[in-house]
């Protein structure tokens, strides 16, 4: 069986009083530049091509002002409050570094919300719900880094405060395609996984309507 057929990827109708927004989840330089932390420990990062699709998907969400919504991870310099866990990523995302930094392609707006969280689920002690509750979206479109990491994390958590959940195949990555294709399957249970042309197809048809 394909990979598509396991996640039955299908054409996803968005319902005309749904309200999305765009969740860009850790697109950093640490992350996904080729001079980021991550990659000057040998590690490798599959989310370099994403990069255009997402920015396509960002184009499209501020014509039609759909709210977009970022996340970074951000650490303090001496790691007081970074994950345990962190292993190759210790010094990644410290506060005040040009790796903390959102990719250059996909900066945010004025119009943009940026979440700063210090754990891998985005809604944990930070701002992201008092936002979407304050945009009234129901619906939310997950893209960015990584794929078994925040972007899992933070979906399985919205899908437990009642937001419906979109994944972007071709919009999130990983540090592996093995793990990428595994998250995506382990998702299906909480989310709708589908591709960029297709929300695209999908959003467009919603703002007419």
């Amino acid at each position: 069986m394909k990979f598509e057929e396991k996640l039955n990827i299908h054409r996803y109708e968005i319902g005309k009083d749904d309200g999305i927004a765009i969740v860009v989840i850790d697109m950093q330089n640490d992350f996904v530049h080729q001079k980021g932390a991550f990659a000057a420990t040998g590690a490798p990062t599959f989310a370099g091509p994403i990069i255009p699709n997402i920015k396509r998907l960002l184009e499209t969400a501020r014509s039609l002002r759909i709210p977009i919504v970022y996340t970074r991870q951000v650490s303090r310099p001496d790691l007081f409050d970074a994950v345990q866990t962190r292993s190759i990523q210790s010094k990644a995302c410290v506060q005040g570094t040009w790796g903390v930094e959102i990719a250059d392609d996909l900066k945010p707006t004025q119009q943009d919300f940026l979440i700063d969280a210090p754990r891998r689920n985005r809604f944990y002690d930070s701002r992201l719900e008092l936002i979407l509750r304050k945009l009234k979206v129901t619906t939310l479109i997950f893209t960015g880094f990584a794929s078994d990491g925040c972007v899992e994390s933070t979906a399985r958590d919205a899908e437990v405060r009642d937001y419906k959940i979109i994944v972007l195949s071709d919009c999130t990555a990983s540090t592996d395609p093995l793990r990428h294709e595994a998250a995506l399957i382990s998702m299906t249970r909480v989310a709708m996984i589908t591709t960029l042309d297709r929300i695209l197809e999908a959003i467009s048809v919603k703002a007419v309507a």
